[in-house]
C-alpha cells in the first residue's frame, strides 16, 4: 500500500487550499480505454491496439438477456463455452467467452477495468479463470471493449488472446423497467427476463447511485424437438470400402444412429462381448424384452459393426442429446460514488447473483456389452432368477439357455439423467481515486479494493454400485417372496430387489436403494488490491508526456468438496478426492505514452505521431517470476490515415483448477490412430502405421489385419487429474493496423488490423486422442504410450487411459479483420442509416498439442479435432448490420455468415464421403418503436427466413451450435418503461 499512501500525502496539500478546480479535461469522470491505465478519451479507432466496442443501446434493440449474447456476436469470438450443447458437471448453463477460438482461459474478462471472480473452480474440461458472464447484469452494461491480442502487461495473467471489460453505467437518473418474452414459431424454448434499473444523484450532484435487479430465464431444448437435430446423424464405417486407394470412402454419413447393443429393456448376449456372433438368437435372430419383460424379436437394423447400427430397435442416441441448457440468473446491483472534494471520489460496487440450469437429458447409467469389464459391463443371470417371466423363462429353456447376459440402458431406473448446476456470486469493489496538480502538471491515482467469491454445486443421479450388485442378485425367501439374496443372511441391510426385465417393471423401492445423487460443492475466493499515480510527467512540444505506475496483489484460492457418495467411490467411478489450493502475486507496473506529433506539431502529412510502452513484473507463489511488457504506435497522416502496431509479450499462470484437479474417473472417446481408417493417415503416417503394427504384433494379432478400435466411438473408462508442476504459458503477438476517416467523406471509417501470436508452452488437456497420437506418431518408445495399455484384442483396456493437463503444445495463430462503418447522410426527412461491416479471416491456426511438432496441423477450416486446444474455426466469418433510425421508429437488420470446415484436412475421399459443413448464413431483424419519452416497445424476429442448420451437424456439440441455428425462427416481444 505504499504507492497508495504516498499518492494520498501528495494530494492533500492540493485538498487543503483553495485550489482551482480541475481542467475540464482532467476532471475524476475521465476515463481510461480498455488496454491502458493512462486517462485520455477514446474510442475504438484511436488506440494503437485494435478494439472493438459494442454499445450498449444493442441489447436492447437486439433483445440481449446476457453480455455473452452480445459479445458472441464478434467474429473475432467462437467456440465460446454456452448453453448450446451437450453441458458437462459445473459447467453446465455457463458462459465464457473465447476471443479467437484459442481456448476461454486465455481470455480475460474485467468489469469497469478490474478483475471478476472466476467461476471455473471444478473444471468440466476446461482450465483456467474464467468469468461466467451469468454474473453481469445486462440491463446495466454501458458497452464492452474488446481488446485483442494485448492486455497482459496492464493487466497481468490471462490476458493471452486479449481482454473483455464490461463497463456498466455509473450514472442513472429515474426509474427504468424492461420486460421481454420469446418464443420459438414452434410453440417452444421459452425466454424471459425482466430488469428494474434506479438511479439518482444527490448533494448537487456530488454524489450518485445506482441500483439493478436483473432477471432472465429460458426454457430447454432437446435433439427430438426438432427435425434436423433428431436425424441422428453420424459417419459410419462403409463396408464397401476395399482399400485406402479404390476411390470408396472408408466413412460415409448416415441418419438414424443407433446402439443396439443395449436398447431400453435390454437385449441378450451368450458372451459378455459386443459382437453380433455373441447375440443370443432365438427363433432365427436377436431379441429383446418389451416393456412388459417378455422376449419378442429384436431388430436391430442395418448393423455394422459395435456402435454402429442404423434403424431398427436400437438406442437412438439423439434421443438422450441436450440443444439448449434452462437457465435461470438473477443478479442484484448497487453501484455509487461521492466526490468528498471535486478531487477525491470515493466510490463502491455490490453485486450478487445467482445462477442455476439443469441440463435436460443426457446419456444416463447402463450395462452394456460395449464395455467388456464392469461396473458397466453387460449383467450376467439364470434363467432361474424369480423377476425372469413365465414367456421368457420358457422360451429360454426350450433353446437350452440356462443363463445369458444382459445389455441395457437404464432410463427407468434413475429418477433423471440430466445434470444440474447453481452458483452464487458475490462481489465488493471500494475505491478512491483522486488527482492533483505539482509543479503546473496534472496527476492523477486510484486506490481499490476488490473482494469476489463464487460458490456453488453441480450434481445428477447415478449408481450405487454395491447396492446395485445386491439388488440385481434376487433370489425368493421360504415364504416366496423376491428378495435380495443378502436379505437371507443379512435381513436389516434394506436392500429392495431389482427387476430390470422389461421397461419400468423396477420397484420404487428397488429404484431409490440403487440409485444415488452425486457430485460435488466448490469454492472460489479472489481478493485484489491494487494502487496506480500517474499523470503528465512533462510536456513535449505535442502534449504531455503521461506515466502510470502501479503495485497489485491478488490472492486465488479454491476448495472443492466432493459429495459422500463421490468422494468415497459408492457409484461407478473411482473415489473423487477433495481438492484446496491458493496462491498469490505480488506485481508492479508501468506505462508510458510519449506524443511526438500532434496538438498542432506536424510534419509535413505527419499530423500525429505517438508511442507507448508497457512493463509488468508478476511473483506467482506457485508459478514462479515473469513479466509482460507491450509497445505500441500510432502514426497519423492528414488527420484521415492512421497506421497503428503493437508488439507484446504476455503469459498466462495455470490455474488452481489446473493444478489441483483430484484424480477422478471418466468415460470419453477418442480416435485411435491405429485403427483401420486412421492408421494411414496423419502428419507422419508411415511411421504411425509402423508403429501400430509392431505393437499388435506383439500382441500376438495379424499387424495387417484391420483394427476396429472401440474407444473411437465408444465410451471407455479413463482417468484424469491435475499437474502440480505446471508452468506459465508464454506467447509472444504482434499487430498491425491501419484506420482510414476521409473528412471528405464524414460518417465513414474503415479500419484493417492484423493480428500474429505465437504459444509455447501452452498449458494442454491431453485428452484420449492426444494421448494416443503423442505415442504412435512419434519413435518408440515414448513416455506417452505409459498412458494406456492395450489387451491381447488389441483394444485399449478400461481404466488403463490417463488423461491430464501438461506444458506441452504450442499455438501460431494469424488472423486479419477489417471493420467498415458509414453514417449516410440521407438528410433529417428520412431519418439516419448507419451501415456496419465486420469481416475476419483466419489465416492460420497451427496447433501443436505435444509440442514436438509431429502433430502440428492447421485448424483453420478444421472441425472435428482431436485436441483441447481449439474447436471448429472458419476460415472467414463476417457480420453485416443496418441501423435505420427516424423519429420513434429504429429498424435494425443483422446478418451473421461462417464460412465452410472441413472435418480435417488429412481427409479425403478415400476417408469419408463428406469432408465439411457447409457455409451458414442467418438474419436477424428488429423494430422498435417509442411510442412516448418514457415507453419503447421492441419485435425482434431471429433466423428471419428459418434458415435449417446443415444435415451433418454435430448435435451434440456446441461450437457447432455456434456456427448454425438449430432453434428455427424465433420471435421477441419487450417493454421498457422509464418514470
Amino acid at each position: 500500500m505504499v504507492l497508495a499512501l504516498g499518492a494520498v500525502s501528495m494530494a492533500l496539500p492540493a485538498l487543503a487550499q483553495d485550489a482551482p478546480a480541475a481542467d475540464a479535461a482532467h476532471t475524476l469522470d475521465t476515463v481510461q480505454v480498455t488496454g491502458s491505465r493512462i486517462q485520455r478519451q477514446s474510442t475504438n479507432t484511436d488506440t494503437a491496439q485494435p478494439i472493438g466496442v459494442i454499445d450498449g443501446e444493442v441489447f436492447l434493440e437486439r433483445g440481449f438477456t446476457n453480455a455473452a449474447e452480445a459479445v458472441n456476436q464478434l467474429p473475432q469470438v467462437i467456440g465460446s463455452l454456452t448453453d448450446a450443447g451437450d453441458q458437462e458437471g459445473s459447467q453446465t448453463g455457463k458462459q465464457f467467452i473465447n476471443l479467437f477460438n484459442l481456448g476461454s482461459e486465455r481470455t480475460l474478462t474485467l468489469v469497469n477495468g478490474r478483475r471478476f471472480v472466476g467461476s471455473n473452480a471444478a473444471g468440466g474440461g476446461q482450465g483456467g479463470n474464467q468469468v461466467d458472464l451469468n454474473n453481469i447484469p445486462a440491463s446495466l452494461i454501458d458497452r464492452i471493449e474488446v481488446v485483442q491480442a494485448t492486455g497482459s502487461a496492464v493487466y497481468g495473467s490471462d490476458a493471452v488472446a486479449g481482454v473483455v471489460n464490461i463497463i456498466l453505467k455509473t450514472r442513472f437518473e429515474g426509474m427504468e423497467l424492461d420486460a421481454q418474452t420469446g418464443l420459438s414459431e414452434r410453440g417452444d424454448y421459452e425466454r424471459h427476463a425482466f430488469s428494474l434499473t434506479g438511479g439518482t444523484e444527490f448533494a448537487d450532484g456530488r454524489g450518485s447511485v445506482v441500483m439493478n435487479l436483473d432477471w432472465s430465464k429460458s426454457g430447454a431444448l432437446v435433439a427430438t424437438d426438432r427435425r434436423w437435430t433428431s436425424r441422428g446423424f453420424t459417419f459410419a464405417p462403409n463396408p464397401a470400402n476395399t482399400s485406402d486407394s479404390d476411390g470408396i470412402p472408408a466413412s460415409i454419413g448416415r441418419e438414424d444412429h443407433r446402439m443396439s447393443e443395449h436398447p431400453e429393456g435390454g437385449t441378450l448376449y451368450i458372451a459378455p462381448a459386443p459382437l453380433a456372433q455373441f447375440r443370443l438368437n432365438i427363433g432365427g435372430g436377436p431379441v429383446r424384452f418389451d416393456g412388459a419383460g417378455q422376449l419378442v424379436p429384436y431388430d436391430v437394423g442395418d448393423y455394422i459393426q459395435p456402435a454402429y447400427a442404423f434403424g431398427g430397435d436400437g438406442l437412438k442416441i439423439s434421443e438422450f442429446t441436450a440443444v439448449r441448457t434452462p437457465v435461470e440468473r438473477h443478479v442484484l446491483t448497487a453501484l455509487g460514488h461521492y466526490d468528498l472534494t471535486d478531487r477525491l471520489r470515493l466510490s463502491a460496487e455490490v453485486m450478487g447473483a445467482e445462477m442455476s440450469a439443469f441440463e435436460p437429458i443426457n446419456q444416463g447409467a447402463y450395462n452394456s456389452a460395449l464395455l467388456t469389464t464392469q461396473p458397466n459391463g453387460a449383467l450376467r443371470f439364470s434363467t432361474d432368477n424369480p423377476f425372469l417371466g413365465d414367456q421368457a423363462r420358457d422360451l429360454l429353456t426350450a433353446n437350452g439357455v440356462s443363463s445369458f447376459w444382459l445389455s441395457r440402458f437404464h432410463t427407468d431406473i434413475l429418477p433423471g439423467s440430466g445434470v444440474g448446476s447453481q452458483s452464487k456470486t458475490q462481489r465488493g469493489v471500494l475505491a478512491l481515486d483522486g488527482n492533483f496538480e505539482a509543479a503546473g502538471r496534472y496527476f492523477h491515482w486510484n486506490a481499490a479494493a476488490n473482494f469476489g467469491r463464487n460458490e456453488g454445486s453441480f450434481n445428477s443421479f447415478g449408481i450405487l454400485q454395491q447396492n446395485w450388485l445386491e439388488a440385481v442378485d434376487a433370489v425368493r425367501d421360504d415364504s416366496g417372496n423376491i428378495v435380495c439374496r443378502v436379505a437371507l443372511t443379512d435381513p436389516g441391510t434394506g436392500c429392495a430387489p431389482l427387476n430390470l426385465f422389461g421397461i419400468g417393471q423396477a420397484s420404487q423401492a428397488a429404484r431409490d436403494y440403487v440409485t444415488g445423487v452425486f457430485g460435488a460443492s466448490y469454492e472460489t475466493r479472489q481478493n485484489n488490491y491494487q494502487a496506480n499515480i500517474g499523470g503528465e510527467l512533462f510536456e513535449l512540444p505535442a502534449g504531455p508526456l503521461n506515466v502510470v505506475a502501479g503495485w497489485e496483489y491478488r490472492k486465488e484460492f479454491s476448495d472443492y468438496r466432493p459429495y459422500e457418495t463421490s468422494a468415497r467411490g459408492l457409484g461407478r467411478s473411482a473415489p473423487v478426492s477433495a481438492m484446496r489450493g491458493e496462491y498469490d502475486t505480488n506485481e508492479f507496473y508501468g506505462e508510458v505514452l510519449v506524443p511526438v506529433f500532434g496538438g498542432g506539431v506536424e510534419l509535413g502529412p505527419i499530423t500525429a505521431l505517438e508511442f507507448d510502452a508497457s512493463y509488468r513484473t508478476v511473483d506467482n507463489s506457485l508459478a514462479g517470476d515473469n513479466e509482460a511488457m507491450s509497445a505500441g504506435m500510432r502514426l497519423t497522416f492528414f488527420d484521415d490515415v492512421t497506421l497503428r502496431g503493437t508488439w507484446n509479450k504476455t503469459f498466462r499462470a495455470p490455474s488452481l483448477y489446473e493444478l489441483f484437479l483430484p484424480r477422478s474417473m471418466l468415460t470419453g472417446t477418442g480416435v485411435d490412430p491405429c485403427d483401420a481408417r486412421y492408421i494411414n493417415t496423419g502428419a507422419n503416417a508411415a511411421l504411425r502405421a509402423s508403429n501400430c503394427r509392431s505393437e499388435l504384433a506383439a500382441l500376438g494379432l495379424d499387424p495387417n489385419a484391420p483394427l476396429n478400435s472401440l474407444i473411437t466411438n465408444v465410451p471407455t473408462e479413463m482417468y484424469t487429474g491435475g499437474n502440480p508442476d505446471l508452468n506459465n504459458e508464454l506467447a509472444e503477438s504482434w499487430t498491425a493496423g491501419v484506420v482510414y476517416e476521409p473528412s471528405a467523406v464524414p460518417g465513414l471509417s474503415l479500419v484493417v488490423d492484423y493480428v500474429d501470436m505465437k504459444i509455447k508452452d501452452a498449458i494442454s488437456y491431453f485428452d484420449a486422442a492426444s494421448t494416443m497420437q503423442a505415442c504412435y506418431d512419434q519413435p518408440l518408445p515414448n513416455p506417452y504410450c505409459g498412458n494406456f495399455q492395450r489387451g491381447p484384442d488389441g483394444q485399449i483396456v478400461q481404466g488403463s487411459m490417463q488423461v491430464g493437463y501438461t506444458n506441452a503444445g504450442y499455438v501460431d495463430f494469424g488472423a486479419t479483420s477489417f471493420a467498415a462503418n458509414y453514417r449516410l447522410p440521407i438528410g433529417a426527412r428520412f431519418g439516419t442509416l448507419d451501415l456496419g461491416l465486420n469481416v475476419m479471416k483466419m489465416r492460420k491456426l497451427l496447433v501443436s498439442v505435444s509440442g514436438l511438432g509431429f502433430d502440428e496441423y492447421d485448424a483453420v477450416g478444421t472441425g472435428l479435432l482431436s485436441s483441447s486446444l481449439v474447436g471448429p474455426t472458419p476460415e472467414y466469418q463476417a457480420r453485416f448490420n443496418a441501423r435505420w433510425e427516424r423519429g420513434p421508429l429504429t429498424v435494425n437488420w443483422n446478418t451473421q455468415w461462417y464460412d465452410g470446415i472441413v472435418y480435417d484436412h488429412s481427409y479425403t475421399v478415400e476417408t469419408r464421403d463428406i469432408l465439411g459443413v457447409p457455409s451458414t448464413i442467418k438474419h436477424d431483424a428488429s423494430v422498435q418503436y417509442a411510442f412516448t419519452d418514457r415507453l419503447t416497445f421492441r419485435f425482434i424476429v431471429n433466423n428471419v427466413f428459418d434458415r435449417e442448420p446443415p444435415i451433418n451437424i454435430a448435435v451434440g456439440s456446441g461450437a457447432y451450435n455456434d456456427l448454425s441455428d438449430v432453434i428455427g425462427r424465433y420471435y421477441f416481444a419487450g417493454l421498457n418503461y422509464r418514470f
